[in-house]
């Protein structure tokens, strides 16, 4: 065989290569395309994780953010509280201070109360003592000053309590008059001073016509002339008293008596009351001078209003009482 008839006989292996070539081109262009598509899916599945990344970050970063502004506002909040604590602390240390000043000041003044009522309660007791010698109020009126007393501290509370026992005991000892006994006896001998008799006897005792101007044998002249005397003796009266004979009251001048003598009793009351001794005494030493020089001796009434009234001058309504000055001096000493 000839050298072209090798050329003719061989012209297969250019179109084997040809095939081979374009099949790696196709293959190298789907194998891109495959990149490519897989490029493009893997670049935007990146894309997603980065946008989904891009707000998970965003939204962590807002959470910082509200964290911290949350953090700054528990910081504000801690600063305003200890603030708070400081200024209560502050506030509860100047109340307390107000606190203690006014339970000293509560204590002071109620300390300067007690004194003040204890020298009220010890004046009021001197002037009853002095106005109206009302032994029994004045020694109440220092028992419940001694009382206020005691309620104090110190040592210059003892002067005081030492000068209100001291009073207390002289008060005790003092004479005491029975006021109302009195004044209700004086009522009861008031009331018996209507029943007292007078003595009226001698208005009863008319002179007696004597037998001989009634005695028809006396001649008529004569007859006349005691009829005459006898008339005139009955128009004008004229008595005299006998020595040593009290003076008789008039049927229509008794009242007037009866009236003086209740108001010398009446008087006497009013001195008993105001302890006015030289009134009471001489108010009763008149109504006896009077119920003597008037009244019946040997009437049991009489003899029973002289008995009484006897006893009734013999008491001093107002005897002397001591002063509280020893008391008053010592309180005023406690003030200064």
């Amino acid at each position: 065989m000839s050298d072209n008839d090798k050329e003719i006989t061989n012209p297969a292996p250019p179109k084997s290569r040809f095939f081979w070539r374009n099949a790696g081109i196709l293959f190298a262009g789907v194998a891109s395309a495959i990149l490519i598509a897989m490029i493009i899916l893997v670049s935007y599945s990146l894309l997603a994780v980065d946008n989904r990344f891009a707000i998970a970050l965003a939204q962590l970063t807002h959470r910082f953010d509200d964290a911290d502004n949350k953090i700054v506002e528990a910081q504000k909040s801690a600063m305003n509280a200890e603030q708070s604590m400081q200024q209560t602390n502050e506030a509860l240390k100047t109340q307390a201070e107000v606190i203690a000043d006014i339970q000293k000041a509560s204590q002071t003044n109620k300390d300067d109360f007690l004194i003040a009522e204890a020298f009220y309660l010890v004046k009021m007791a001197n002037d009853g003592l002095q106005y109206e010698n009302n032994i029994p109020l004045a020694i109440k009126l220092l028992q419940s000053a001694d009382q206020d007393i005691a309620k104090l501290s110190g040592s210059n509370v003892y002067p005081v309590r030492q000068a209100l026992a001291a009073d207390l005991v002289a008060l005790q000892s003092a004479p005491q008059v029975d006021v109302a006994g009195v004044y209700v006896r004086l009522s009861a001998l008031n009331e018996q001073i209507d029943k007292l008799p007078l003595t009226t006897q001698l208005l009863n005792n008319h002179p007696e016509v004597s037998t001989e101007m009634n005695n028809e044998k006396l001649p008529w002249w004569r007859r006349g002339l005691n009829s005459m005397q006898l008339a005139l003796e009955r128009i004008v009266v004229v008595r005299k008293n006998l020595p040593n004979t009290p003076p008789f009251i008039a049927p229509d001048q008794q009242v007037f008596l009866y009236q003086n003598l209740h108001m010398e009793l009446e008087k006497a009351q009013w001195g008993l009351l105001h302890y006015q001794s030289d009134v009471y005494r001489l108010s009763l030493l008149q109504a006896m001078n009077w119920i003597k020089q008037y009244a019946v001796a040997d009437s049991s009434v009489t003899k029973q209003l002289l008995h009484n009234l006897e006893e009734l001058q013999q008491i001093d309504v107002h005897p002397g009482v001591p002063n509280l000055t020893g008391s008053l001096q010592a309180l005023q000493n406690y003030t200064k």
